[in-house]
């Protein structure tokens, strides 16, 4: 199976704010040019890692400009955002799109998918200082 992705950005507001205006939650980028992978498991990969965070985080917002695999064959492509602790200890594993091609991705995305995460996810609710972000795919191996 293979995976390619051109331009994946995952942005995460932190939630520090005053008022109605936010004075201080700057955003965490991760940013991944292109993913070209070729392997056959069904492991988590890293595609990229965000600095660790300030503070608590407020909302989770993916885009991909181009997300397709090779066309045929078994349905099993991934992309998750993943949570880990400053140790480096995996918390929360947030799947963004689902399964690439599968009938639910279809039915709401196309090749150019977008997500926003929102404070009553487990990925953005567990969040804290010191904590980073991985922008993370899973191929899926045959059968």
């Amino acid at each position: 199976l293979k995976l390619r992705i051109v331009q994946a950005v995952f942005v995460c507001q932190q939630a520090q704010c005053c008022d109605l205006l936010c004075c201080g939650g700057m955003p965490v980028e991760i940013s991944v040019s292109s993913i070209d992978e070729d392997g056959y498991d069904d492991d988590w990969h890293e595609a990229g890692k965000s600095e660790p965070l300030t503070g608590p985080v407020q909302k989770i917002d993916t885009s991909v400009d181009n997300f397709e695999d090779q066309g045929w064959g078994y349905c099993k492509t991934r992309l998750a955002i993943a949570l880990y602790n400053p140790q480096g200890e995996f918390v929360v594993r947030e799947d963004l799109f689902g399964v690439y091609r599968s009938d639910e991705y279809k039915a709401k995305y196309d090749n150019k998918p977008t997500r926003q995460i929102g404070s009553e996810e487990e990925v953005v609710k567990k969040a804290a200082s010191g904590w980073s972000y991985k922008l993370e795919y899973a191929v899926g191996g045959g059968g």
